[in-house]
Formats: structure tokens, sequence, C-alpha cells
């Protein structure tokens, strides 16, 4: 089959077509980039998560227009073929499709067995010692066989392979385009109804720290999970680069009068909540303790 490359447009339609999913996807990189490099506290915060979701929306719509453009050309070019070669075509979909389904099987289950095997080890005799390095070596030995089984029968994944490239343009651009609308929304409902403010207790605080590979993508960021006095939770996400405007919440105690935006999860302010011990209550105190492993201090320190 032959393939449906950029380079083949045909009409001027289609031109103007990539070019605008093309731009789309440049614009979109652009706010999307800005939006998560910049301050995320506050009115500021929300005006930037903004940026960052319309951002993701426009990629989204990019890939959509790139994917659906792929998937009808390479349509088009399989009902333009004979019955024949139509059917051939089917048939090595079909078998190409169980060749990968049966490489995901045998790979994905030996990763499994091997894995299984070294967490059994943290409290394992010498006999299971025995039997997950047996079973090591049965993993290895079905790998080494399976690769020289491939490597004497060649396959190909042409025909699945376009069939890839069209679900994954079409799912990822999907995606995208929803979520970036979604959180579009709940940045405008921010705006239009601004921050609320809430008593409330910091349980817990936790870095996301992606991988260096993803690190230009996306900023390290702080989760911080609080709970009110009638047991309501409330998450906020603030960016390391901003995570020394809420330090001063350790200085507090973690009992504070809190200021945040519901919907985008942005944090705004905290104050002093001199009464956040006894409102609280005991009860609650101590079954947060025991799912968040909390530090308290006696009443009476």
């Amino acid at each position: 089959m032959t393939s449906r490359k950029l380079t083949n447009l045909k009409t001027s339609r289609e031109k103007v077509l990539m070019t605008f999913a093309v731009i789309a996807i440049l614009i979109g990189s652009a706010l999307f980039f800005y939006g998560e490099w910049t301050v995320s506290i506050g009115w500021f915060g929300v005006v930037h998560y903004l940026l960052r979701a319309v951002g993701a929306a426009f990629i989204g719509t990019g890939v959509l227009i790139i994917g659906i453009w792929f998937t009808i050309g390479k349509v088009a070019e399989f009902r333009g073929k004979e019955s024949d070669a139509r059917r051939q075509i089917a048939l090595d979909a079909g078998r190409q499709g169980l060749t990968v389904l049966l490489n995901v099987l045998i790979y994905g289950g030996l990763f499994i067995l091997v894995m299984g095997g070294l967490a059994a080890l943290d409290s394992a005799g010498i006999a299971s010692v025995i039997v997950v390095l047996i079973l090591w070596a049965v993993c290895i030995a079905g790998f080494v066989a399976y690769r020289r089984y491939r490597k004497k029968h060649k396959a190909s994944y042409a025909v699945i392979g376009n069939i890839g490239v069209a679900l994954v343009l079409l799912l990822l651009g999907a995606g995208m385009f929803f979520f970036g609308c979604r959180d579009s929304m709940s940045a405008a409902q921010d705006l239009r109804d601004g921050p609320v403010e809430a008593d409330a207790f910091l349980v817990d605080a936790r870095l996301n720290n992606p991988n260096w590979r993803y690190r230009f993508i996306v900023q390290p960021n702080h989760v911080l999970t609080f709970y009110t006095p009638d047991e309501e939770r409330i998450v906020l996400e603030v960016l390391d680069a901003n995570v020394d405007d809420v330090k001063v919440i350790n200085d507090m105690g973690n009992y504070v009068h809190l200021t945040y935006y519901p919907h985008t999860q942005i944090f705004c302010d905290a104050q002093l909540w001199s009464e956040g011990r006894q409102a609280m209550g005991a009860d609650l105190m101590a079954r947060l303790d025991e799912t968040y492993d909390l530090e308290i201090e006696a009443p009476n320190a």
C-alpha cells in the first residue's frame, strides 16, 4: 500500500486544511508551554491555566484534523483496489494483528512473571528463592526462544501499522481536544465566580516530579490535600517554582483560612486559623492520622 504523506496533498482544499492543522498545533504548543511555565497561584494562575487548556484544545484540533485526513486517505486507497486485493489486505491485517497480540501476551506475560518473582523475594524462604530462580531461568529461556523464532519468521506490520497510526492520531487528537475544552470551561467558571474560602487543615503535601524526559513539557508540582471540619476534601496544585508562597502554611501549624479557586484547584492565599485545632475535633483528627500518618502535637504542647 502506498503511504499517504503530507507531501501528497492533491487539492488546494487539502493544503489549506493541513496548513490550518499545523498552525493550530504551533499556536496550541505556544499557549500550552506559556501556561505551564508561568505563575500557578491566584488570578494569574487561573488565566495561565486557561491558556494551557486552550493550547491543548488547539493541539488536539490540529492532530485530529491530520488523523481524519490520514484515515480518509487510507480508506480511499483500500476502496480503490480490486476485490482480491482488498481481501488480501484484510487477511494481512488480521494476521498482523494476531502477531502483535501474541507479542504483547508473551513479552507482557514474561515481564509479569519476572516482576512477580522479584516481589516474592521480599519475604521468601530458601525453597521460594529456588522456585523464583527456576522461574526466572524459564522466563529467560522463553524470551530467547521466542526472539529466535521471530527472527526466523519475520513479520511485516505495514497494514496494521497504518491502522495503528490512524487510531493514535484520532484518539490523541480527540482526547486533547476534549480535556482542553473541559479545562477551559473550568477556568472560565472560576474567572467568572471568583475564589472561595474555607477553614481547613493541611493533611498531605506530595511532589509530582516528572521523569527528566518530560521535564521540558510538564513542571514539577506540589499536590496539597486539605480537610475541612465537615470532612470536605480540598486538593490544590502548586508548581514547584511557586511553592515558596505556600510554605507559610507550615508556620501556621497547618490550620488555615484557605482561599482558592475550586474548579481549577489553584491556591490563592492562606491565613492563620487560630481555632482550627478545636474546630477540627479529636475524632476527625484521629481518623485523618490513621489515613495520612500525621504528626499532630498534643493540645497542651
